[in-house]
């Protein structure tokens, strides 16, 4: 899904780059001249190449604003229409809306176009949020999955698979507050606990408190994961699945 917003965003930066539509706009409006009661242009071979050429962006990045921001498609039409209408002179439109002079209808065409350039600028971070959210969903699912056979496996008195498994659960949860920061955190996927913590304390999204309990929690895990003759104590174990459930869930 990464690949997605990647191709995404690069769809966008080229419609917002073809800023010169906006400019083209802006030539035309500047060419209106109104005689009396009459509008006009002093150009007409340049409205219609803008026309169309308009015509092709908004083709373009219509279906974007479909597919990622269905709840702003009548604004997107609608800034479209009114931009239409204002370039080819809809003297109906004009005198509906009371627009008499020039500056008004220049405001009226940027303004439409802008608003349009701005609804794709937000896209991006749109498809990066439900691609987030989509991850976290996922990863939340095999947490709970995670603990659950944790929980199973303490019960039937496999202690030391127990705590490598709810070590595992709590591990994939912090790494999932990794991704979802607002924050850049420069962390890998073969990071511990107690790293991952670390990392996350630096930047606040989590408390010293917690930093410290998930610094012990990880050397339960620890200790459940290398070999050793003695069992770990179930008492700790039983923490750590206890404790480690209450940080997921919180």
């Amino acid at each position: 899904m990464k690949e997605l917003e990647e191709e995404v965003k690069e769809k966008i930066d080229e419609l917002v780059d073809e800023r010169d539509i906006s400019e083209k706009i802006a030539d035309i409006v500047h060419d209106y001249e109104l005689s009396g009661t009459k509008w006009g242009h002093r150009n007409y071979d340049q409205v219609f190449d803008t026309l169309r050429d308009y015509e092709q962006w908004y083709n373009s990045a219509y279906p974007l604003i479909q597919e990622y921001l269905p709840n702003r498609e009548d604004d997107f039409k609608t800034a479209y229409e009114k931009t239409r209408k204002c370039l080819e002179l809809d003297l109906e439109y004009i005198e509906s809306h009371e627009i008499n002079g020039a500056g008004t209808l220049r405001s009226y065409i940027i303004n439409g176009v802008e608003l349009q350039i701005s609804l794709l600028q937000s896209i991006p971070e749109r498809v990066k949020t439900e691609r987030l959210k989509a991850k976290k969903s996922v990863s939340n699912n095999i947490v709970t999955n995670e603990t659950q056979k944790a929980k199973e496996l303490f019960d039937d008195g496999n202690i030391r698979a127990s705590g490598v498994i709810a070590g595992v659960a709590l591990e994939r949860h912090l790494l999932t507050m990794c991704e979802s920061s607002e924050y850049e955190l420069d962390f890998d996927y073969m990071d511990g606990i107690t790293s991952l913590a670390q990392k996350l304390s630096d930047k606040n999204e989590i408390t010293d408190d917690e930093q410290r309990k998930l610094e012990y929690l990880a050397g339960i895990r620890n200790n459940c994961s290398h070999a050793s003759e003695e069992e770990p104590d179930r008492r700790e174990v039983e923490r750590l699945l206890n404790q480690s459930s209450e940080f997921i869930r919180k």
